[in-house]
């Protein structure tokens, strides 16, 4: 199956984009998702398992935004 994904939005559309997708999907996705997010706004990733951490970071880290991973969704600040 394939699908469009945001393509159909125009780019910085949302002020919070929530990815609920497997690991590979959210790092071959990684453009599409953030270009559909405006400047300053809330990317949540989910989906994966917390083995896959580390390879997300590094797929997220260079995308021109501040960014906070978590693995432990008890976590409070």
């Amino acid at each position: 199956m394939r699908a469009d994904g945001a393509s159909a939005f125009r780019p910085a559309a949302f002020d919070i984009v929530v990815a609920n997708l497997s690991a590979p999907l959210l790092r071959e996705r990684r453009h599409e998702i953030l270009c559909s997010l405006r400047a300053g706004g809330l990317l949540v990733l989910s989906g994966f398992l917390t083995g896959d951490l580390p390879q997300l970071r590094a797929a997220y880290a260079g995308a021109g935004r501040a960014t906070e991973m978590r693995d432990d969704p008890s976590h409070e600040e």
